[in-house]
């Protein structure tokens, strides 16, 4: 993990995290509710292998008291809390646990939240293992799964598989709280089961082909199904980031993800048509995942893929990800309008949504 200053001229601070073996981070988050004098505290999760570390040798850290101090099967997720402090340029590990069965597991998407008990995090991923902590029972050959954290890593509040009898797989989670102050948490994903759970009245509630994406509101317990819609068309799609629309009531939620689909829903779109490989989608859902409000196709002739997106406000939407593409959308007087050469390059694009066909600045 590195933190650059502002300009991006110099490293504030800079540390490994892992063991022995292969380690990768998916996902960081700041917590943000500290005061100006204190270190700052983040929290980031995603995947440790444990199979092959020889004995005596490293693994990856945890700390006491977790609710997971050791590794379970051949690959885990983890989530780790750090402390940085700038004025020393000090780096402290301050809770960290696994989080995993007796089979693969990798957590991939968190969010922080205001809970009973401090900053809480909630946290996505994929696991095949049917012994994953969890309130229910593993449904099909890997499920997704969602679990809530309190601060110190030290209590499962929450946790269950999400998912039908084939493969499913969490990507990215957004938290919010209803008109009547309970929890809620907004997760986006990839699904190859025919019986993934959908909801009444979802914008689409069968399934569309060998993978789909899926968005899915979940209860303050985990418990209950509040919305849940496959997205997709005849080819293969993907959900891999999402975020809450800003000062807007009830929050209906922005996705982006890869779609290779010539039929994936489309509206009041910037691009009405696929380009070929992999493109981006980007679409907003209402509140209740009832309509697709918007939605567009962004890409070229190869394969492009986002891997990050922010709002920042109730119009505007920030996509990056990867243009495998040279013939990728860009616009006059950006930083670079033309294809760098090599496998891919990385883009940055802006949508203005309240006509989704405006591609913005």
């Amino acid at each position: 993990m590195t933190e650059l200053n502002p300009s991006g001229t110099a490293i504030v601070y800079s540390t490994f995290l892992g063991g022995d073996q292969d380690e990768v981070g998916l996902d960081i988050a700041v917590d943000r509710d500290q005061l100006p004098s204190d270190p700052t505290q983040v929290v980031v999760t995603g995947w440790t292998r444990n199979d092959l570390v020889p004995p005596g040798f490293p693994v990856f850290p945890s700390t006491t008291g977790v609710v997971q101090p050791a590794a379970q099967g051949d690959t885990d997720g983890f989530v780790s809390r750090l402390s940085l402090d700038p004025s020393n340029t000090t780096v402290d590990l301050l809770t960290s646990t696994y989080l995993g069965g007796s089979e693969n597991d990798h957590c991939n998407g968190l969010a922080l939240y205001e809970g009973d008990s401090g900053i809480e995090v909630v946290v996505v991923g994929g696991t095949l293992s049917s012994n994953f902590p969890a309130g229910n029972s593993l449904l099909g050959t890997s499920d997704a799964f969602v679990s809530r954290l309190d601060p110190g890593f030290t209590t499962l509040q929450a946790s269950t598989y999400l998912g039908g009898t084939d493969d499913d797989d969490g990507t990215e989670v957004v938290v919010h709280v209803n008109d009547d102050g309970n929890l809620e948490f907004t997760l986006t994903g990839i699904t190859t089961s025919n019986d993934f759970p959908t909801s009444p009245g979802a914008f689409d509630t069968s399934y569309n082909s060998y993978q789909d994406a899926f968005v899915t509101r979940l209860s303050q317990n985990l418990g209950s199904v509040v919305y849940s819609t496959y997205l997709g068309g005849s080819g293969d799609d993907g959900g891999w980031e999402l975020t809450l629309v800003p000062g807007v009531a009830k929050w209906p939620v922005n996705v982006t993800g890869y779609t290779a689909s010539t039929n994936f829903p489309i509206q009041n779109a910037y691009d009405t048509t696929h380009n070929g490989g992999l493109d981006v989608f980007v679409l907003r859902l209402n509140t209740s995942g009832t309509t697709v409000m918007g939605s567009t196709y962004v890409g070229g002739d190869q394969n492009d893929r986002p891997f990050g997106l922010a709002a920042d406000s109730a119009l505007d939407v920030v996509v990056a990800g990867r243009a495998g593409s040279s013939g990728f959308p860009t616009t006059t007087g950006a930083y670079q309008i033309t294809y760098g050469g090599g496998t891919a390059d990385a883009f940055v694009l802006k949508f203005r949504l309240t006509q989704i066909g405006n591609p913005g600045q």
